[in-house]
């Protein structure tokens, strides 16, 4: 167990290293990759977490984030608040607009749990596109979002890995505690979980709202880097991007 946990160790170190360095490079174009890599990967890591793990199959997953993106970027357009203060909002209103998916569709299971959660995400998207228009600007896009660094691309990369490697931190110490017990028994066998005493609702609701909050502040992140925000971030094919990533990166063990 030690020799294995050392390796994971050293193979994080030397992918930090090397991650580290591109930046060095003073190639823009592969910045800007990996910045987009890095968010992704974050939003991923929380995915893995609630279907790997947990057997939640969230396909409102970008609405939840997207609707925190557009929060955030909303209120430092409005009002001026700063970019870093807007990723904790967006990380908020992620993690709020989250409880009504608790409510409704945690009591279905499985392809219907599924079919629940795409549902909520395109509720969400037609609320940013039609009612909420005049403050999101609909489908042409929300424009004007301050940026968290004045000039290069580089410091967003290093801030970016900062919040993927705390993501995967975060993930890796709830796997391995006793409530990372409690989510595999509930992936696998949740009727079972439940006889053997275990609040499969409760557990269920607890990292999905954690999931969202941390979605809410990558997707903030990716406002604050572009700095413009569309539709298409939250559209019915983009939950499949952390999907993929998710499953090439953190299921294959």
């Amino acid at each position: 167990m030690n020799l294995t946990l050392n390796k994971q160790t050293l193979g994080l170190i030397i992918v930090i290293l090397i991650f580290s360095l591109i930046p060095l490079l003073r190639n823009d174009y592969l910045t800007h990759i990996m910045v987009l890599g890095l968010i992704y990967g974050g939003l991923a890591v929380w995915w893995d977490v609630l279907y790997g793990y947990t057997g939640i199959l969230h396909f409102g997953y970008m609405g939840v984030a997207g609707f925190g993106a557009y929060t955030a970027a909303i209120i430092s357009i409005e009002y001026g608040v700063s970019p870093w203060v807007g990723l904790l909002i967006g990380g908020i209103a992620g993690l709020l607009v989250s409880l009504p998916m608790a409510v409704l569709c945690l009591k279905v299971k499985s392809h219907y749990l599924a079919i629940a959660s795409l549902a909520y995400g395109q509720v969400l998207m037609l609320l940013i596109a039609r009612p909420l228009s005049p403050i999101t600007n609909g489908p042409n896009g929300l424009w004007g979002i301050p940026s968290l660094f004045a000039v290069e691309r580089f410091p967003y990369f290093y801030a970016v890995l900062a919040l993927a490697l705390g993501a995967i931190y975060l993930k890796y110490k709830i796997i391995n505690s006793r409530y990372g017990l409690y989510l595999r028994a509930i992936g696998q066998n949740p009727e079972a979980a439940q006889a053997l005493g275990l609040h499969v609702n409760k557990y269920r609701t607890l990292i999905l709202m954690l999931s969202s909050m941390l979605s809410g502040i990558f997707a903030s992140y990716y406002a604050y880097y572009v700095l413009l925000l569309a539709l298409s971030l939250i559209h019915i094919s983009e939950p499949t991007r952390p999907l993929y990533i998710s499953y090439a990166v953190f299921c294959l063990k």
